[in-house]
């Protein structure tokens, strides 16, 4: 665990342990380019895998595509969320840029192909620019695959926090 500057994205790796609760939550800062990332968009779902510490991270991305100082998600883009093994993801807090569009919809969905939202993860509008979104996640299940799922406009993301228990 820790700040690992020679990859990138940038992961910064936390296991906080409450009561016996063993969460684990992992940062990803998108404010560079992340290395080995597609500079323009694919159509098809493609995976993107990441070696922290000797466990990989893999994303899958739609329609997505690193720019300078962000990850962009373009309109009707899927980001597929690493699915970690034994545990089940419960929050994702997604930081957007000063230039995202103020009418995008994004959702955390089950599907990287349609609005099949999971409970919390309900479309919401990243009405404010240079802000924070969150979503507290329900019914998720273990070592399962969720996506950020973007209906219109584009979502520019400069970091993503991920929670798994």
């Amino acid at each position: 665990p820790g700040n690992y500057d020679k990859i990138s994205p940038i992961i910064k790796q936390s296991v906080a342990s409450e009561g016996g609760d063993n969460t684990l939550t992992l940062t990803f800062v998108l404010s560079k380019n992340p290395g080995g990332w597609p500079t323009a968009n694919s159509t098809t779902l493609t995976d993107y895998t990441y070696t922290l510490d000797g466990t990989d991270y893999t994303f899958g991305l739609k329609n997505v595509k690193s720019n300078s100082g962000y990850l962009m998600l373009t309109a009707t883009a899927a980001l597929g969320l690493p699915a970690i093994d034994g545990k089940k993801l419960t929050k994702v807090v997604a930081k957007n840029t000063s230039g995202c569009s103020t009418a995008v919809k994004v959702g955390i969905s089950s599907s990287s192909e349609s609005e099949d939202y999971v409970p919390g993860g309900g479309i919401l509008t990243w009405s404010k620019q240079s802000s924070t979104y969150t979503y507290d996640l329900t019914e998720t299940s273990t070592n399962t695959v969720y996506y950020m799922y973007v209906t219109n406009k584009n979502a520019q993301i400069t970091e993503l926090t991920l929670t798994y228990e």
